[in-house]
Protein backbone atom coordinates (compact mmCIF):
# COMPACT_ATOMS: atom_id res chain seq x y z
CA UNK A 1 0.00 0.00 0.00
CA UNK A 2 2.91 2.46 0.62
CA UNK A 3 4.86 1.46 -2.50
CA UNK A 4 1.22 2.77 -4.17
CA UNK A 5 1.26 6.21 -2.61
CA UNK A 6 4.56 6.83 -2.88
CA UNK A 7 4.20 5.52 -6.75
CA UNK A 8 1.57 7.91 -6.93
CA UNK A 9 3.17 10.81 -5.52
CA UNK A 10 5.84 10.41 -7.48
CA UNK A 11 3.52 10.26 -10.67
CA UNK A 12 2.40 13.27 -9.12
CA UNK A 13 4.92 15.66 -8.84
CA UNK A 14 6.44 14.79 -12.48
CA UNK A 15 3.09 15.20 -13.74
CA UNK A 16 3.12 19.68 -11.69
CA UNK A 17 7.21 19.43 -12.71
CA UNK A 18 5.71 18.80 -16.29
CA UNK A 19 3.21 21.14 -16.67
CA UNK A 20 5.12 23.58 -14.83
CA UNK A 21 8.04 23.10 -17.71
CA UNK A 22 5.62 23.89 -20.01
CA UNK A 23 4.44 27.23 -19.04
CA UNK A 24 8.14 28.08 -19.16
CA UNK A 25 8.78 26.83 -22.21
CA UNK A 26 5.46 28.78 -23.18
CA UNK A 27 6.78 32.24 -21.95
CA UNK A 28 9.98 31.74 -23.03
CA UNK A 29 8.48 30.97 -26.78
CA UNK A 30 6.56 33.89 -26.52
CA UNK A 31 9.60 36.05 -25.97
CA UNK A 32 11.34 34.04 -28.49
CA UNK A 33 8.52 35.42 -30.55
CA UNK A 34 9.11 39.24 -29.78
CA UNK A 35 11.98 38.50 -31.27
CA UNK A 36 12.78 36.55 -34.13
CA UNK A 37 9.10 36.45 -35.62
CA UNK A 38 5.91 33.80 -35.83
CA UNK A 39 7.06 31.11 -38.15
CA UNK A 40 10.18 30.13 -35.70
CA UNK A 41 8.28 29.76 -32.64
CA UNK A 42 5.95 27.83 -34.21
CA UNK A 43 8.79 25.28 -35.41
CA UNK A 44 10.55 25.32 -32.30
CA UNK A 45 7.30 25.20 -30.17
CA UNK A 46 6.65 21.78 -31.82
CA UNK A 47 10.01 20.50 -31.59
CA UNK A 48 10.31 21.40 -27.71
CA UNK A 49 6.58 19.57 -27.47
CA UNK A 50 7.87 16.78 -28.86
CA UNK A 51 11.02 16.57 -26.60
CA UNK A 52 9.12 17.10 -23.45
CA UNK A 53 6.70 14.06 -24.18
CA UNK A 54 9.25 12.05 -24.95
CA UNK A 55 11.18 12.76 -21.77
CA UNK A 56 8.17 12.61 -19.58
CA UNK A 57 7.21 9.25 -20.91
CA UNK A 58 10.32 7.66 -20.36
CA UNK A 59 10.32 7.89 -16.61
Amino acid sequence: MLQLVTRFNIRHTLLLSYFGYLYVAVVLHCLWWAYFGRTTIVTTFVLDLLRVDNAFFMC
